[in-house]
């Protein structure tokens, strides 16, 4: 087995903090040495940060297979599964991909635009049903009034991306924060920690992940720091 000098880092906070996805070229010499091989980035990435988000374009962009992910990474390591999809047609082959994470990956995250369509979404949610925690991403939309009532029924929550109300935040055994941030200041990123960190109980998993081009390494840090100081 290849020696990827992966240490153990402390993972059981009420708050998980990664980033959406591991293979960005922009993170080359920034996070990443110049002369890391590909295929060690994730394991290099796992030594810093508990949880990673394996986005729809992480999929297509690494080549190993998710039992070679989990043995790069600690046992410990949590992955968060991204699915895209508005039918049921579209999210079958997807869940199929999920079983060879087993227990490391601690929930779905469903990016899905039926924020106002709550007869499909219950169609998609009746099929995910036995496929772990979940929590829903409408991104910039707000779920209307049937959606909402929907999820509140079959206690799912949905993602907060740093602006506006958290209400999705307070249903569901795993809630998602995600911020898409180039730079942030102290306040800011205070505020969706303890906003993220608030949603956390001891049935659930809280997760806040940052994304960019390149997510903000610098700015992931201090969010790590601060949660360290609540």
């Amino acid at each position: 087995m290849r020696d990827r000098s992966i240490y153990i880092v402390q993972r059981d906070y009420p708050l998980l903090i990664g980033a959406c996805g591991w293979s960005h070229t922009g993170w080359l010499a920034e996070f990443y040495p110049q002369d890391l091989p590909v295929d060690w980035c994730l394991s290099y990435y796992a030594n810093e940060f508990p949880v990673v988000l394996v986005t729809a374009e992480e999929w297509n962009l690494s080549e190993a297979a998710v039992s070679q992910w989990c043995e790069d990474t600690d046992v410990s390591f949590r992955f968060v599964v991204e699915i895209t999809a508005n039918t049921v047609e579209e999210l079958q082959p997807q869940l199929e991909r999920i079983v060879g994470f087993g227990d490391r990956c601690v929930g779905l995250l469903l990016a899905t635009s039926l924020y106002a369509d709550a007869t499909a979404l219950k169609e998609l949610l009746e099929v995910i049903n036995s496929s772990g925690s979940l929590c829903l991403d409408f991104g910039a939309d707000k779920p209307d009034a049937a959606v909402k009532h929907l999820l509140h029924q079959q206690q799912i929550g949905w993602c907060w991306h740093g602006d506006g109300s958290a209400e999705g935040l307070s249903l569901g055994s795993l809630t998602v924060t995600r911020i898409y941030c180039q730079e942030a200041n102290p306040r800011q990123i205070r505020q969706w920690v303890e906003t993220a960190l608030a949603s956390s109980t001891q049935q659930g998993q809280s997760i806040l992940l940052f994304e960019g081009e390149p997510p903000n390494i610098a700015v992931m840090r201090q969010a790590q720091i601060i949660l360290d100081l609540l």
